[in-house]
């Protein structure tokens, strides 16, 4: 939801659409602020659930496909739907998704993953203070002195869109896993959250004020205020303790198909045709309406994204595609 969120600010065209340091820009400046840490969430995701995972490529070529199974059907559906738009290089873009890049999540994580049991080994190897001099050490030089500096890309580190930084969040969700560090102030992880995000939006507010006029100040993955609001946000949910089977069995019905929200909406054909620009209204309407929408529309597109998700659920389970893949793993691998 987060994600969507960004993406009707960004690619949707109201930040855009809106005056630098007017009230309706700060508005969507703060939900921009606020969900800015969608990414590093996933990524801490990944590294707290995969240190007790078992490592089979198998889980890897299951994302493969359904990667393969959007970027070929939605391809498909513009070259009949769309006015000529699609060409016979498209249709091989869509069988190569890593190489083509429509989703450099994806891309990175797909290197990324063959590190992650490497990882997973040393903070079972290494003692907790060694682990944790690593981290200080990796968080000093991806996280501060890039931003003290203002040089994002220092170290490869594009702001957080690389490789680098993927595995440094594994690491940090690992790290999570293993030592629990925050768990005696895990009671203020949400307080901790507003906190890293008021703190974040002050400074980039003052800083289009007083030093220049821009918006990207601060608002990067891999700065500490994002990074350790991601952090807390990540603890927020951890430790909840969730009793009432509608919301237990919501979460178990929508979790297999978030990751299908990602691939559907930012589809280059869904990106440049369906989303690009395509909010702009909003901000000519009343400051209700136009704040209501900036929570209502990303709400809408993960539930059509998850609704459409259901049939691609249901046919991979038909097929029993994700036991396959174990087996062919087990026996040929």
């Amino acid at each position: 939801l987060m994600i969507c969120v960004l993406h009707v600010l960004g690619k949707g065209g109201v930040l855009s659409a809106t005056p630098l340091l007017s009230f309706r820009h700060e508005i969507a400046m703060f939900f921009e602020v606020l969900c800015y840490g969608a990414v590093n969430i996933y990524g801490i995701i990944s590294g707290y659930v995969g240190f007790d995972s078992k490592f089979r490529i198998s889980n890897l070529i299951y994302l493969w496909l359904r990667v393969i199974f959007y970027t070929v059907l939605i391809t498909l559906l513009f070259s009949i739907f769309g006015n000529n738009l699609v060409g016979w290089k498209d249709y091989i873009r869509a069988f190569i998704p890593i190489s083509s890049h429509p989703y450099w999540y994806f891309t990175c994580y797909s290197i990324c993953f063959f590190f992650f049991p490497f990882i997973n080994s040393g903070l079972e190897t290494l003692d907790r203070k060694k682990s944790t001099l690593i981290l200080l050490i990796l968080t000093l030089f991806f996280s501060i002195i890039p931003t003290i500096t203002g040089k994002v890309n220092l170290f490869s580190l594009s702001g957080g869109y690389s490789i680098i930084w993927l595995l440094y969040l594994y690491f940090v969700g690992a790290y999570i896993k293993v030592y629990d560090p925050l768990k005696e102030y895990k009671k203020y992880s949400l307080l901790s959250f507003f906190v890293m995000i008021i703190i974040s939006y002050i400074i980039r507010l003052l800083s289009s004020l007083f030093f220049y006029k821009g918006d990207q100040f601060l608002l990067y993955y891999i700065s500490p205020f994002i990074l350790f609001s991601s952090i807390s946000i990540f603890y927020t949910f951890k430790t909840l303790k969730l009793k009432n089977n509608f919301f237990i069995k919501t979460i178990m019905f929508l979790s297999p198909l978030s990751f299908s929200v990602y691939l559907i909406h930012t589809n280059p054909w869904v990106w440049d045709n369906i989303i690009n620009d395509k909010f702009l209204f909003i901000v000519n309407y009343s400051i209700c309406f136009y704040i209501i929408s900036i929570v209502i529309f990303p709400i809408i597109i993960y539930i059509i994204c998850s609704i459409l998700d259901i049939f691609r659920n249901w046919l991979f389970n038909k097929l029993n595609i994700k036991y396959k893949l174990n087996m062919f793993e087990d026996k040929i691998l």
